[in-house]
């Protein structure tokens, strides 16, 4: 993915998991990806734009402190991505 116009990740917020029951941290981080490693993930292919899809923050934080975690590692343009938007 190393220079790709467009990386579409699925996403989970750190902070929220945080505050999750044992039973859903551990399925969470084994299965799905933090904000943190998506932001990881993003410095090193070094996208155009990164569209977050399937992005859960389970109505403990609201969605878009995704996008502040997230740019507390990687400071490039990273959107929530909506049904039927189109990315370019």
């Amino acid at each position: 993915a190393r220079g790709c116009d467009i990386l579409i990740h699925e996403v989970y917020s750190h902070e929220a998991l945080q505050q999750r029951d044992p039973g859903w941290k551990h399925y969470h981080s084994t299965v799905h990806t933090s904000s943190l490693d998506v932001a990881r993930i993003a410095l090193e292919a070094k996208p155009g734009l990164v569209v977050l899809n399937h992005y859960m923050s389970w109505g403990i934080v609201p969605d878009e402190a995704i996008l502040a975690e997230i740019r507390t590692i990687y400071d490039g343009p990273v959107v929530l991505g909506k049904d039927l938007e189109i990315y370019e």
